[in-house]
């Protein structure tokens, strides 16, 4: 068998099969919980003015911008691995854009008997800030990694055609790329789905060997010391994670040049 590239609707149903999806309840409670304090705050002193207000209006008119966030966990394409029998189904699609329509394959399908080895991975992130010069933010990300064995060249060229995908015009895009073919033949999944990580290896067949977990580090704000091969890789990589503006922001850092120049310089390079 090999992997077979499908999209959503073509799944066949089966039984036993386990989801792994974004959880529902945690960011509605945070928003509707944002939501409260930001009217308390708007109602604060009655029809007075008082400074507080002015934060309730901005609050508001965040949590309206970002209520994609909680409408997208409750699509029906809120799912990230879906576990059969005889293998796995990956969507590499984000939840996040669940409006875009289905016209490519979305989903891999990847046979047990595809999979050599999986492992956990735990990587800590530096990037630079945007909001203040020189400075810095760390973050934490988790990933499943699965060692393949059959050809990985069409999944590679369906990953790349869904980072290569316009929407229709006045359809948000989110660069938020939940699965990665870095180095084949490695896949990896970045896990912040439940049930978790751990649950998955340990429901995967007996003929899959699971490594120790291991931590990875990367850090994209050091790169003065680089030569400007190294540079553009790194640059090229904070694009390909998703980080548009972070890889312009430090291209102008590294090549001295204004906003347009750093942006036609990142384009160039995704090409």
């Amino acid at each position: 068998m090999a992997i077979t590239l499908m999209k959503p609707d073509d799944i066949r149903q089966a039984a036993n099969v386990t989801t792994y999806a974004h959880s529902k309840i945690t960011p509605l409670l945070i928003w509707l919980a944002c939501l409260c304090v930001a009217i308390v705050m708007l109602v604060h002193n009655g029809p007075h003015f008082h400074p507080l207000k002015i934060f309730a209006v901005v609050g508001l008119l965040f949590l309206f911008l970002f209520k994609r966030f909680i409408i997208a966990p409750f699509q029906s394409s809120n799912w990230l691995v879906r576990t059969a029998e005889d293998g796995l189904y990956v969507q590499f699609r984000s939840y996040l854009n669940y409006r875009w329509p289905v016209l490519t394959p979305t989903v891999a399908f990847i046979p047990y008997c595809d999979i050599r080895s999986a492992r956990l991975v735990r990587e800590t992130v530096t990037v630079p800030r945007l909001d203040r010069q020189n400075a810095s933010s760390t973050e934490f990300h988790r990933y499943v990694e699965l060692e393949l064995i059959s050809s990985t060249e069409s999944l590679s060229a369906a990953l790349q055609e869904e980072r290569n995908h316009s929407p229709p015009d006045n359809t948000a895009t989110y660069r938020d790329y939940p699965v990665t073919l870095k180095v084949p033949p490695f896949l990896r999944i970045e896990w912040n789905v439940r049930p978790n990580a751990r649950t998955f290896l340990k429901r995967l067949p007996a003929s899959i060997s699971i490594h120790d977990p291991v931590k990875l580090r990367e850090d994209f704000t050091n790169v003065h010391g680089l030569d400007a091969k190294q540079q553009e890789q790194r640059i090229r990589e904070l694009d390909r994670r998703g980080r548009r503006l972070e890889a312009i922001y430090l291209a102008q850092r590294v090549r001295c040049c204004g906003l347009t120049e750093a942006t036609h310089y990142v384009d160039q390079l995704e090409k």
